[in-house]
């Protein structure tokens, strides 16, 4: 029941992912002449330009994917990320502002906004707004595996942009909230438990200012090089009574 235009593209890909990008272009180019006004189309076929160098082309698909859906933030997102790769700083905010201005996208302009920081030198404005941009997906409700709270984690981690020797740490921690209390995991790599507390603190503090203790942890093996920091948490709160 798929289309023979999404198997082209599904083609287009493997050739891509095989370094094949003239065989991916050729089966894009017949996917597009069954499929003329497919968004998805022009917005993989940007992303495959964009892994083989050619921007300018990339440039050309991301904006004919974003024409043909305007209300995608997925496209609009691109467009924005062409843009911070080119280091065009105007361009990147006026993509960045059109990507925040769609339903549910404010998350990721946030994010690439702390990007750009990043990019330009700016660690603490970076630092900022990821954290900023945490709060509000908490009180949105986002759930873990979202895209742009990854991204924000992501973000956070590469403002410091040492690798160490780390190990691994699992926490949950609990909230009391009033008669009621929330129970948040946290999994962190860093150099020590210490270490890893302050990088679980940072991220709780900027999130609630209400107090927190350790309810579990457990450490674990970490046997590669990495960038100290978070790399999972909930920012969901489910209440519970507690006796006080």
């Amino acid at each position: 029941e798929v289309g023979d235009a999404e198997v082209l593209i599904e083609l287009a890909l493997v050739d891509a992912e095989c370094g094949e990008f003239g065989a991916a272009d050729q089966a894009f180019e017949r996917a597009c002449l069954l499929s003329p006004e497919n968004p998805n189309l022009f917005y993989h076929w940007a992303q495959v330009s964009r892994r083989a160098g050619q921007s300018e082309q990339a440039e050309c698909f991301a904006a004919r994917a974003a024409a043909l859906d305007r209300r995608s933030s997925r496209y609009a997102l691109l467009r924005a990320e062409l843009a911070t790769d080119a280091e065009r700083w105007d361009d990147a905010e006026s993509r960045i502002a059109e990507l925040a201005a769609l339903p549910g996208a404010a998350r990721l302009a946030a994010g690439l906004r702390a990007e750009v920081a990043i990019r330009r030198g700016m660690p603490a404005l970076a630092r900022t707004l990821a954290l900023r941009a945490l709060a509000t997906a908490q009180e949105e409700g986002v759930r873990a595996g979202d895209e742009g709270l990854d991204r924000l984690l992501e973000l956070l981690r590469r403002v410091r942009l040492e690798a160490a020797p780390c190990r691994g740490y699992r926490y949950v921690i609990e909230v009391r909230v009033g008669n009621q209390a929330y129970y948040r995991p946290y999994v962190v790599l860093a150099e020590t438990r210490e270490r890893s507390l302050e990088l679980l603190g940072e991220i709780q503090n900027a999130l609630d200012p209400a107090p927190w203790t350790l309810s579990e942890e457990e450490e674990f093996e970490n046997e590669d090089v990495a960038i100290p920091g978070v790399y999972h948490t909930s920012l969901n709160r489910v209440y519970f009574p507690v006796r006080l």
